[in-house]
């Protein structure tokens, strides 16, 4: 399984809706708890990691398509001073 890239900003589409009936929501916050808020009430909430991550549908959606993740970040600057 492929483990996703979630950066702040991106809008998830989960697996389960929300009470609301939306199923889209957006990153607040990441870490090892991930912060999301729900595009349809606007409730946040923090979610663990790994829960999260399996219940994703299909590929986050990346507002800043510049963004890069930090593990890819940090890859690139060890090349960069080899």
């Amino acid at each position: 399984m492929k483990i996703p890239v979630i950066l702040v900003g991106d809008i998830l589409t989960l697996k389960k809706p929300h009470p609301c009936g939306n199923r889209e929501f957006d990153v607040l916050r990441i870490g090892s708890d991930i912060r999301i808020r729900c595009r349809g009430c606007g409730r946040d909430m923090t979610v663990p990691r790994i829960k999260l991550e399996k219940s994703i549908r299909g590929e986050p959606v990346h507002k800043n398509a510049d963004a890069v993740p930090l593990r890819d970040a940090a890859k690139q600057n060890s090349e960069e001073n080899e």
